[in-house]
């Protein structure tokens, strides 16, 4: 077996989303992740936030057709009251990617 920064971007994604609790997720959202995850290491100075913040904003067409591919993400509680379905996702991708980012990190640190 591979060592696991030998293995393709998006199957070191899939695995990080699956100790999420996301078993099957998209092409789309893996390759969101594996993009995060990269950015997360290559751009140590920026913060968590404004790194997923960049990254949500990235996401082409937007955050609500990669949300509603994925009913793990399309079914998220959200944290706050939003008023539209673009807030919404936009707010489930977030929350998502903070999650990941920041373990991800505290991983890279060896905690």
């Amino acid at each position: 077996m591979r060592p696991y920064d030998e293995l393709p971007r998006t199957v070191r994604a899939g695995e990080v989303l699956y100790r999420a609790g996301i078993g099957l997720a998209g092409q789309g959202l893996r390759l969101f992740v594996a993009d995060l995850l990269e950015e997360a290491e290559l751009r140590a100075d920026v913060s968590d936030e404004e790194l997923v913040e960049w990254a949500v904003s990235g996401v082409e067409g937007g955050p609500v057709p990669l949300v509603a591919i994925e009913p793990e993400l399309r079914n998220a509680r959200l944290d706050e009251p939003v008023s539209s379905v673009s807030d919404a996702a936009a707010s489930a991708l977030t929350s998502l990617a903070l999650r990941l980012v920041r373990e991800h990190r505290a991983r890279l640190k060896g905690g």
